[in-house]
C-alpha cells in the first residue's frame, strides 16, 4: 500500500470537514472547529503549517444528534465510529475516509477495525461551578481514564520510538498497573464508567463546560456560554462554523494563541500511519 503524503492527508481532512459541515448545515446542527483546527483557522486561516488533523466540537445535545445522523447515512466514501464501536475506547467520535486505512502505533487503538484518515468529533458537557467540586470531578475523570488505560495490554508503558522511555515507564507506572488491575474490571467496563461520568452534570444548571477528557484537562473548563453562539470562519478557503467567543476558548487552551510555539515544538502528534487502500 502507498503511504499517504502530508499534502494528501490535508486534502482528505479538508474534504472530511467539508462533508461534516454540509451534513450539519442540512440538519440545522450547530458545531464549531475546535483545538488545533480552530487555532489554525484564527491564526493561519487554515491548517497549522506543521499539522494536518481536523477537530470539531458540539454541545452534548447536538453531538447526540450528529451521531444518529451519521449512523443512518450510507456513504460509499465516508465511515463513522463512536464510543460504542467495538474496540474503540475514546469519549468522542471519528468521521473517516473509507478509501484509506490507518495503522495505529499505540496499543490503545489496536482493536479498532477499518479506521482511515479521520477528523475527531468532541462532545461538550457541563462541568460543576464549585471550585472543589470541579476539581474532584476532574480527578474522578482522570482516575477512571487511567484505570481504563491500565487495563489495555502494553499501553501503560508505550512510548513511540523510545525504548529508554518505555523502560522507565515500565518501572514508574507498574504499581499503578497492578493497583488498577486488582479492581478486576474489563476495558469496556472502565470505558462505560468514563462515558457516564462525563455526562453527570448535563441536566443541571452548571455554568461551566468543556471536554475534560482532552489532553488539556482542566484548561478546557470555561463558561458554558462560550459554546452557545456561532459564526462562519475561513479555513483553507472555505467557510466552516466556529464559536463566536473563540478568544476565550483559545486563550484557555493555548495562552497567547497568536504567538507561534518554539521551532522544536512545531510537529504533529500522530498516532497513526495512513495508507491508500489498494
Amino acid at each position: 500500500m502507498k503511504e499517504i503524503s502530508k499534502s494528501d492527508n490535508k486534502t482528505i481532512v479538508n474534504e472530511l470537514l467539508t462533508y461534516f459541515d454540509r451534513i450539519c448545515r442540512a440538519n440545522d446542527v450547530e458545531y464549531s472547529l475546535s483545538g488545533g483546527s480552530l487555532l489554525g483557522a484564527v491564526r493561519h486561516h487554515g491548517f497549522i503549517p506543521w499539522d494536518d488533523d481536523g477537530d470539531v466540537m458540539l454541545t452534548r445535545s447536538n453531538y447526540e444528534k450528529v451521531k444518529k445522523i451519521f449512523k443512518n447515512v450510507d456513504s460509499f466514501q465516508y465511515g463513522f465510529m463512536d464510543e460504542h464501536t467495538s474496540g474503540y475506547y475514546y469519549g468522542f467520535s471519528k468521521l473517516y475516509d473509507k478509501r484509506t486505512i490507518s495503522n495505529p502505533l499505540s496499543p490503545l487503538d489496536q482493536n479498532i477495525n477499518g479506521l482511515g484518515v479521520f477528523i475527531d468529533i468532541f462532545p461538550i458537557d457541563k462541568i460543576p461551578d464549585n471550585k472543589q467540586l470541579k476539581q474532584s470531578f476532574s480527578n474522578e475523570i482522570l482516575d477512571l481514564n487511567n484505570n481504563m488505560y491500565m487495563s489495555i495490554p502494553g499501553l501503560y508503558y508505550y512510548s513511540s520510538g523510545s525504548w529508554i522511555r518505555e523502560a522507565i515507564k515500565r518501572v514508574l507506572f507498574y504499581p499503578k498497573f497492578i493497583k488498577a488491575n486488582r479492581l478486576n474490571k474489563s476495558t469496556d467496563e472502565w470505558h462505560e464508567l468514563v462515558l457516564k461520568k462525563l455526562q453527570q452534570y448535563d441536566n443541571t444548571n452548571a455554568k461551566n463546560g468543556g471536554y475534560i477528557s482532552s489532553e488539556y484537562t482542566t484548561r478546557e473548563i470555561m463558561p458554558y456560554a462560550t459554546f452557545m453562539y456561532y459564526q462562519d470562519i475561513e479555513f483553507q478557503g472555505k467557510k466552516f462554523r466556529a464559536i463566536s467567543d473563540y478568544k476565550t476558548y483559545l486563550k484557555a487552551l493555548y495562552g497567547d494563541y497568536m504567538q507561534l510555539p518554539p521551532k522544536n515544538k512545531r510537529h504533529p502528534k500522530h498516532a497513526y500511519i495512513s495508507y491508500w487502500k489498494e
